[in-house]
C-alpha cells in the first residue's frame, strides 16, 4: 500500500510538471483531456491549446549556461510536429531566437525556423532575432510560408546590406503576406527603418507579384514617471503599397503600460 501511494504521489508529481508543449500535443493529438483534471496550470495549457491555435517557443531560462539545452529539447519537440493534428491547427507562431553564445547565434535557431513551412492553417507568425550578424543565413532564420498573412519580426540592430537580403527574403518566402511588422523593443540607436523602407522597394520589381500592402515600423521606448510605474511609448510609422513602392502613410504616438 505504502509503495503504491508512493508510485502514484511520484506519478502526480511527473504528470503535473511536464512540459507546456508535450501537455498540448497530448490535448490535441490524443484528445487526452482528463490532463486538465491534473491542476489549474495544466488545465489553463488544455484550454488555451484547444481554443487558441497558438504555439509558443520556451523562453530563455534565468539560468544562462542551460539555454542550449533549452533550445535544443524545443528543437526535438518541433521536428516531431509536421503532419500531426496538432501542427496542423496551429495558426499563430511565436519563435524565440534570440540565443547567442557571444555574438554567434545557435544552429538550432535556424533549425526551429524549418518549422514554419509546414504549418497549413499558419496565419501569423512572430520572430524574436534581436539581432542579425553580416554572416548569418538570414533566409533560413526568417523562414518560410505560402499561407502567413502576418509577420512581425523584433529586432534591434540590422546592418544595410543585410537589410537587402531581409527584404528579399520577406518578399521571395511570404507569399501570401499582407502585413509586415518591424518592431523595435529597445530604447538605443539601431534599426534605420527608412534604409530598410528603400530595401523593400528595391526588391519589389524582382517579384512578380506581392500581397503585401502594409508594412509597420513599431518602436517602444520605456520610461519610468515620479511614481516608479514603467510606462511604454511605442511610435509607429505605417507604410503602404501604392505606385508600385512603398511610402509613409501615417506616424503616430502610442502610450501604454510597460
Amino acid at each position: 500500500m505504502i509503495a503504491q501511494k508512493h508510485n502514484n504521489k511520484h506519478s502526480k508529481t511527473t504528470l503535473a510538471t511536464l512540459p507546456k508543449e508535450l501537455i498540448m500535443k497530448l490535448v490535441d493529438e490524443y484528445r487526452c483531456l482528463e490532463l486538465g483534471l491534473v491542476n489549474r496550470r495544466l488545465r489553463s495549457i488544455a484550454i488555451d491549446s484547444l481554443l487558441t491555435h497558438r504555439l509558443y517557443s520556451p523562453k530563455a531560462p534565468r539560468d544562462r549556461s542551460n539555454t542550449l539545452s533549452a533550445v535544443q529539447s524545443y528543437l526535438r519537440f518541433v521536428q516531431v510536429v509536421p503532419n500531426t493534428i496538432f501542427g496542423d491547427s496551429i495558426e499563430s507562431l511565436f519563435l524565440n531566437l534570440n540565443h547567442f553564445t557571444g555574438n554567434v547565434r545557435f544552429e538550432e535557431c535556424g533549425e526551429i525556423s524549418e518549422l514554419i513551412k509546414t504549418l497549413p492553417a499558419l496565419k501569423s507568425v512572430k520572430i524574436t532575432l534581436e539581432k542579425v550578424n553580416q554572416e548569418e543565413n538570414l533566409a533560413k532564420l526568417v523562414g518560410s510560408s505560402k499561407c502567413a498573412k502576418e509577420l512581425t519580426i523584433e529586432i534591434n540592430d540590422i546592418f544595410d546590406d543585410v537589410a537587402n537580403v531581409f527584404a528579399q527574403c520577406i518578399l521571395k518566402l511570404y507569399p501570401s503576406l499582407e502585413v509586415l511588422t518591424i518592431h523595435r523593443p529597445a530604447d538605443a540607436p539601431g534599426l534605420a527603418q527608412d534604409n530598410l523602407i528603400e530595401s523593400m522597394n528595391r526588391a519589389l520589381p524582382d517579384i512578380q507579384k506581392t500581397s503585401l500592402k502594409k508594412i509597420v515600423i513599431l518602436n517602444d521606448f520605456g520610461t519610468s514617471n515620479e511614481m516608479k510605474i514603467k510606462e511604454t511609448h511605442h511610435y509607429l510609422h505605417i507604410y503602404k503599397l501604392s505606385d508600385g513602392a512603398f511610402h509613409r502613410y501615417q506616424h503616430f504616438w502610442m502610450h501604454g503600460p510597460g
